[in-house]
């Protein structure tokens, strides 16, 4: 589906006609990649088909379809660099750890960070495209300087959530290395 949301985003921007139905189809998108994050682990637990295949594949669909509306939002001026560059270097130094922890023959799971974490990024998406598509269609008329604050406060949130993750996650690999 990230492909299809980075399609459909920046179609966005080029179609003359037709923004608001692109619009439509890109929040429908963003909101099937939300809802199928949460509605695999939940089925995954649920039935007791709990592996370390799923431990492995779903954090790394969950970071390309992260990563992926992070990078739009970035290249439209929605997401600050810093905090972009932020997000994928988490992304870059989690997936070694597991790779680590492979090695070590433990699939690491995920944590009640990572969760925290994944309910920020998800806000910050439903954020990014509220803003991306109130400046293509300027329904409410929302004033530039809030929405420079909101950018710092909600990105300073996913880039403080980053952090915490990769603080949890390493802690975790070092102690079990010892």
């Amino acid at each position: 589906m990230s492909p299809l949301f980075i399609l459909l985003y920046f179609s966005v921007g080029a179609a003359e006609a037709g923004q608001t139905v692109l619009l439509i189809l890109v929040w429908a998108v963003f909101i099937i990649i939300e809802l199928s994050d949460i509605a695999d682990g939940m089925a995954a637990r649920a039935l007791s088909h709990v592996s370390d295949t799923g431990k492995l594949l779903d954090p790394f669909a969950d970071s390309l379809s992260r990563l992926s509306y992070f990078l739009c939002f970035m290249i439209s001026g929605i997401m600050p660099l810093w905090a972009f560059v932020i997000v994928l270097y988490r992304d870059l130094w989690l997936g070694f750890l597991r790779l680590l922890m492979m090695k070590r023959g433990v699939t690491m799971g995920s944590r009640l960070s990572g969760k925290l974490k994944a309910w920020i990024y998800a806000f910050a998406g439903i954020y990014g495209l509220f803003v991306f598509s109130e400046t293509k269609l300027l329904i409410f008329h929302v004033n530039p300087d809030i929405l420079y604050i909101l950018n710092f406060v909600i990105y300073s949130l996913v880039v403080g959530a980053a952090i915490g993750t990769v603080v949890d996650y390493s802690f975790r690999v070092f102690k079990e290395k010892s």
